[in-house]
């Protein structure tokens, strides 16, 4: 087996060019004036708030590459059921990697609820690949080196004390000491923020949480509970497109 590429702790990559669009309105979004230098995590000097998911209509229509390089149109994720769709910070991020190692735990929880779970991150597929074997994860890893999901997920840039605050370090040290992970290498911008939402199969965000620090991110239970709390409505309104179809409604 060839041995795989080493990286320097921090390496950056660039951005991917040409960038029109929403990947040029994510590189502005990131990567605008207010930004502390890399040896200071990149962090940004003044306090920014999470905002909600900004369209979801054109989230949906962005089509990602997985952990094996296929790719994945993101409104294919809730055609059939439920999604829950989780942003990484990055895949060496300590939080990142030992909640992703809580969420591929309670992946069955999931799957009963009749729900798909996915996990997007800032890098390559191969970035993404490795992840998941060095965690031996089974979910499905997208990967956004552009961030335009983050972009349209409303996430946000963190400040120095928000990264390695001493409150988020001790939550970093008991995270990893519990899921019995290490921090990884770092292949993207350190400062960036996750999330997670539900959106049920009629483009319906039902639930959103945006990180406010690096540690904060949803307890697998409120996920959960956020897919119980609209089965009703969407199984309802299943129903009456079936009762359309057939005259009924």
């Amino acid at each position: 087996m060839a041995d795989e590429p080493r990286l320097d702790f921090h390496e950056h990559r660039p951005w991917s060019l040409p960038m029109e669009g929403a990947r040029r309105a994510a590189f502005e979004r990131f990567n605008g004036p207010g930004r502390w230098p890399s040896w200071m995590l990149d962090a940004v000097r003044a306090r920014e708030q999470p905002a909600a998911p900004e369209d979801i209509d054109a989230l949906a229509e962005i089509s990602l590459p997985d952990h094996d390089g296929r790719s994945t149109r993101i409104r294919d994720l809730w055609r059939d059921g439920p999604a829950v769709i989780v942003w990484l910070r990055q895949f060496g991020c300590p939080f990142c990697r030992a909640y992703a190692v809580e969420l591929n735990r309670a992946r069955a929880h999931f799957f009963d609820a009749g729900a798909r779970l996915i996990l997007i991150g800032q890098g390559t597929p191969e970035d993404a690949g490795r992840f998941r074997r060095h965690l031996s994860i089974e979910l499905q890893v997208l990967t956004d080196a552009d961030r335009v999901t983050y972009l349209w997920a409303g996430t946000k840039l963190a400040t120095l004390d928000e990264l390695i605050g001493p409150l988020v370090v001790g939550r970093a040290v008991v995270r990893m000491a519990r899921e019995r992970v290490l921090i990884g290498h770092n292949t993207a911008d350190e400062a960036q923020l996750g999330g997670s939402i539900v959106v049920t199969p009629n483009g319906r965000v039902a639930f959103a949480h945006i990180s406010r620090d690096a540690s904060d991110v949803a307890r697998p239970g409120d996920l959960l509970a956020a897919i119980g709390e609209c089965r009703p409505r969407f199984a309802d309104s299943k129903r009456e497109s079936t009762d359309q179809a057939h005259g009924l409604a």
